[in-house]
């Protein structure tokens, strides 16, 4: 089940993180820290308070295993617990928000990683700026 995460399961989904994360063997370590930074509990926080991004989770069993955000038509920190890659659940993520930015905007921007540069692709996605990974689709 997709749904927006509740503020007090903000230490969850930051598990989930760190989880996927340590799973990812190809990311460098600049990225990894870069990551770390962006999706730290207090900055999840001050997101989830102060700005209009949506945080959505994917809810299995009873607990989170996969997170998404997006702010406008920019969509990121797509991550879904090692134990549950490859199920669909990640595609399941990328649709439900991309519906959700399908409301306001024609088309939709993602920072992506190496490895899910061809899940993206396989998506529709193409590669605007290589430097970061952006990527963007018509909607």
């Amino acid at each position: 089940m997709i749904r927006r995460m509740k503020f007090l399961e903000v230490a969850k989904v930051n598990k989930v993180i760190n989880h996927t994360l340590k799973g990812m063997k190809e990311i460098t370590k600049a990225e990894y820290l870069r990551i770390k930074l962006e999706n730290n509990i207090p900055v999840l926080l001050l997101r989830h308070l102060f700005t209009p991004e949506k945080i959505l989770v994917y809810e299995k069993e009873k607990k989170i295993v996969a997170t998404i955000a997006h702010m406008g038509n920019l969509m990121g920190n797509l991550f879904v617990h090692p134990q549950e890659q490859r199920k669909g659940i990640g595609t399941a993520m990328l649709v439900e928000c991309e519906n959700l930015v399908r409301k306001k905007f024609n088309t939709v921007n993602i920072y992506s990683y190496k490895s899910a540069v061809p899940l993206h692709q396989k998506r529709g996605y193409t590669l605007k700026n290589k430097s970061n990974l952006l990527m963007e689709k018509k909607l």
